[in-house]
């Protein structure tokens, strides 16, 4: 039954989308749009560097002064806390790949991906720095206040997801030799970015086919929830206070979109990450966020 009704529901998007083929063009140009402008300048050099350190075992040697206290207060074995620095820079689905992968290679155990991806799911730097601070506020320092608050709300989860401790098996052989380790770097993160915008293209594309049927209280909300860097300028927009707009765009940071849920949920399938939990955790870290966001205010930068 339920797979008739999956496929009723296919061929009726299908429908609309010949049907409404000016709306699915114009969409599709937006997303590459989106994905060209944004997110391949905000997240695939920082992809590549990131990918390049943990591989050259560059990122575990800046960790060390943190591990005791990591694998104290959020219970991470020393050798995993560069995990969790990779996914503090790598954002929402390139940071669900990278863990998956080391799944893959039998470094990371299936139940310690679970923990991190639950976690630590962090819009990229690049694009809460300067997307979000620089171009839509006009503030770099702003854009760091947002992102700290990011990686607070994370480690807060992290914190009370402590009763599983998070071990590894990761080995001491030898780094591979650098100009390998970028090469591959450099194609895994083209093939993330590649992913990426084929999810942002499909998300948006039958979003707007799907959202205008809708009361026109719910189309402003629903285009928001589905893609979050075109929701982040929504809300930016937003006739309300700077306040609320900026603990509104914490909240979507953390949420992080149906769209980043459908690419973490695809890119996942050698750690079988239960949407219902991730679901779950990005509420919950969502309302972290803007509730820390809204606190804090009055003491971001004017």
């Amino acid at each position: 039954m339920l797979k008739k009704i999956s496929a009723m529901m296919l061929l009726l998007v299908f429908l609309l989308m010949l049907i409404y083929g000016n709306l699915n063009y114009d969409m599709s140009i937006h997303a590459l749009k989106i994905w060209f402008e944004k997110l391949v300048p905000s997240m695939f050099v920082i992809m590549v560097v990131v990918k390049l350190m943990f591989s050259q075992s560059i990122l575990s040697w800046c960790t060390k002064p943190f591990a005791p206290i990591f694998s104290h207060v959020f219970h991470i074995s020393k050798q995993s806390i560069s995990y969790v620095f990779a996914m503090m820079f790598l954002g929402f689905p390139s940071s669900a790949a990278f863990i998956n992968e080391q799944v893959k290679q039998g470094a990371c155990l299936p139940q310690d991906a679970k923990r991190l991806i639950l976690s630590c799911s962090f819009a990229t730097p690049g694009f809460v720095i300067m997307t979000c601070g620089t171009v839509l506020y006009h503030s770099s320092t702003l854009g760091i206040w947002l992102f700290c608050i990011q990686l607070l709300s994370g480690f807060i989860l992290l914190f009370l997801s402590r009763s599983h401790d998070i071990t590894s098996r990761q080995t001491s052989a030898a780094p591979l030799p650098f100009m390998t380790s970028l090469k591959t770097s450099i194609i895994d993160s083209g093939k993330t970015l590649y992913l990426i915008g084929g999810y942002l293209m499909l998300c948006m594309s039958i979003g707007a086919l799907l959202v205008q049927f809708l009361p026109i209280v719910l189309q402003m909300f629903l285009r928001i929830v589905i893609e979050f860097s075109s929701g982040s300028l929504l809300i930016s927009s937003l006739p309300i206070s700077l306040r609320l707009q900026l603990a509104l765009l914490s909240a979507l940071l953390s949420f992080g979109g149906f769209c980043v849920h459908l690419q973490v949920m695809c890119m996942c399938d050698a750690c079988a990450l239960s949407y219902r939990k991730y679901f779950i955790c990005r509420i919950l870290q969502a309302i972290l966020s803007a509730s820390i966001t809204y606190v804090f205010f009055p003491f971001f930068p004017s």
